[in-house]
């Protein structure tokens, strides 16, 4: 995401344990993923559009039509906290894990056009 705290508000019950200090679980997606305080106190305070402000790198986004985790406004937020050439990529009814094989597949058929065409501008 954009701003990664929003990720916090998915943590339902479990952040209430990790603001004690107490190591907890989350869900996403039906699977259980252990979560420690420290996590919670990264997030926090980690600021993107600061770290991403001089990158001049080529920037690909990949944003996942059906992603019930992250807003389609993150996407477009990551894109413009950079200078460097960018590109959106956009994968329709693909979730936030890309679980379905063939968005898998459409996503990576996206980022190796991507790396053709940056690797075609250096010629």
């Amino acid at each position: 995401p954009a701003i990664p705290s929003h990720v916090l508000h998915h943590f339902g019950p479990a952040m209430a344990e990790l603001e004690q200090g107490k190591p907890s679980q989350i869900w996403v997606a039906g699977k259980a993923y252990s979560v420690k305080p420290s996590f919670v106190e990264d997030v926090s305070s980690f600021d993107m559009q600061e770290c991403m402000r001089d990158c001049e790198l080529p920037l690909m986004v990949v944003r996942a039509a059906d992603d019930e985790l992250v807003g389609a406004e993150a996407a477009e937020a990551i894109l413009s906290y950079t200078r460097g050439r960018k590109r959106l990529c956009h994968i329709d009814e693909a979730d936030h894990l890309f679980s379905q094989r063939e968005h898998t597949a459409m996503m990576l058929e996206q980022c190796l056009d991507w790396i053709a065409l940056l690797d075609e501008r250096k010629s």
